[in-house]
């Protein structure tokens, strides 16, 4: 299972262009390393994507950001983001050893900005 989005290439002179490019978010449950780094599944079936990866998860009622990570994805190709969480984080989910995280991408610039999520879960 897959999250999916869409997103308009820019062109050189402003205007978008109609083509656009699709990116995943794997939803598979993914294993916090002992450094202390999460690694996500991206993938880009059609054309070169780059953005940010944000993880979150709810703490009593709130959302509290995991951690936050740039990534470009190659055409046709899946990536491996690796998110390193901070001490406070790390500490959240070793303590309640699986979590829900909530993956948001934001791709794009200007005009063109496209979201993504997907949901899974985080194993200490």
């Amino acid at each position: 299972m897959t999250a999916t989005w869409i997103a308009a290439i820019p062109s050189p002179g402003g205007a978008s262009l109609s083509t656009s490019v699709r990116v995943t978010i794997s939803r598979r449950a993914v294993r916090l390393t002992r450094t202390g780094f999460v690694r996500v599944r991206v993938s880009c079936p059609r054309g070169r994507a780059s953005g940010v990866l944000n993880l979150r998860t709810r703490r009593r009622g709130r959302f509290v950001r995991l951690g936050l990570q740039p990534f470009t994805c190659p055409a046709k190709r899946r990536t491996i983001v690796k998110v390193r969480l901070s001490e406070k984080t790390e500490r959240i989910v070793r303590r309640q050893r699986r979590v829900l995280v909530s993956a948001s991408a934001v791709s794009g610039s200007g005009s063109s900005v496209a979201v993504a999520s997907a949901r899974f879960k985080l194993r200490a």
